[in-house]
């Protein structure tokens, strides 16, 4: 992207653009806020969605830009970027556990002994964790392994091709065509029934037709608040940066997030609701997944 002051910049998906030191594209100007827009990867098109701030393509305001050569955005009325190339992969890595449906990897996932399916977030007691690390897709065995002794418990790089047993499953590492990837992460619960969330920003009730409401509290309601408040994707440390402003270690960020993630889906699945109402995109940024009958009632 090519801004009005004439500098280049190369973005990817999870990337901010707006006044904070952490963005992609910083602008010191008091009409931009400091996450004013980030880059998403939704469906088949890079996109420049707004957060909050201002966009405006062609005199008109948008929120969702598809990010195309030659389109011209404009932040705050003002500020402008150009989109010089876009570069979209046509196929990507998928995992295969057993004979199940292809899983695109996004973020921290672990798998466990009785479950067929990657979850998200980091669990010390699951089988193995698999993450997107240096050089690609890492795995890590932690329990349960069958790998001869001196490589159980060695990070292994997985490529397309490769197979893996890990304790009572075989995985696999495909290739596949993005073009036939529409969903990565199902958390396997089956509660379809609709939920009505009322926000209180430090508490949030969940509830569901004939149940006893789930209410969460803390930073598990405060992560679900935000998340309904902006209605649209964010990158997962934006948001942790938000809860724990006073944290600036990336580190200790990424530990934190992990373990809050970690006990909301927990406290989701112990209230039969689906865990995966807080899930991450194909883009690696987490969303609030609410279906076309759930409802939110903003009180904050």
């Amino acid at each position: 992207m090519r801004t009005s002051k004439g500098t280049v910049h190369e973005l990817v998906a999870g990337d901010l653009v707006g006044r904070s030191l952490r963005a992609a594209i910083v602008v010191d100007d008091p009409r931009i806020s400091e996450v004013h827009a980030y880059v998403a990867f939704r469906g088949e098109h890079l996109r420049l969605l707004s957060l909050r701030g201002r966009l405006t393509v062609d005199g008109k305001p948008k929120s969702d830009v598809i990010l195309k050569p030659e389109t011209r955005v404009l932040l705050a009325g003002f500020f402008s970027i150009e989109v010089i190339s876009v570069e979209i992969p046509e196929f990507v890595i998928a995992l295969q556990i057993n004979q199940g449906a292809p899983i695109v990897p996004v973020g921290v996932m672990t798998l466990s002994a009785d479950d067929q399916v990657l979850r998200e977030g980091f669990d010390p007691e699951a089988l193995a964790v698999l993450w997107s690390g240096p050089g690609g897709l890492k795995l890590r065995i932690q329990k349960g392994s069958r790998l001869p002794a001196a490589t159980a418990e060695a990070d292994l790089t997985l490529l397309a091709g490769d197979q893996v047993r890990v304790g009572p499953h075989v995985v696999r590492v495909l290739h596949v065509s993005l073009h036939d990837t529409r969903s990565s992460v199902t958390d396997g619960i089956g509660q379809c029934s609709a939920l009505s969330l009322t926000l209180h920003y430090d508490t949030v009730h969940i509830s569901i037709e004939a149940q006893r409401p789930v209410i969460l509290d803390g930073i598990a309601a405060r992560i679900v608040s935000e998340l309904a408040i902006l209605r649209t994707p964010i990158g997962w440390r934006s948001l942790a940066e938000t809860l724990w402003s006073g944290i600036v270690d990336a580190a200790t960020l990424r530990k934190r997030w992990d373990q809050a993630l970690t006990r909301l889906r927990a406290k989701l699945r112990e209230g039969n609701v689906r865990s995966d109402l807080v899930r991450a995109n194909h883009g690696g940024l987490v969303e609030l997944a609410l279906g076309p009958e759930d409802h939110v009632e903003d009180r904050t």
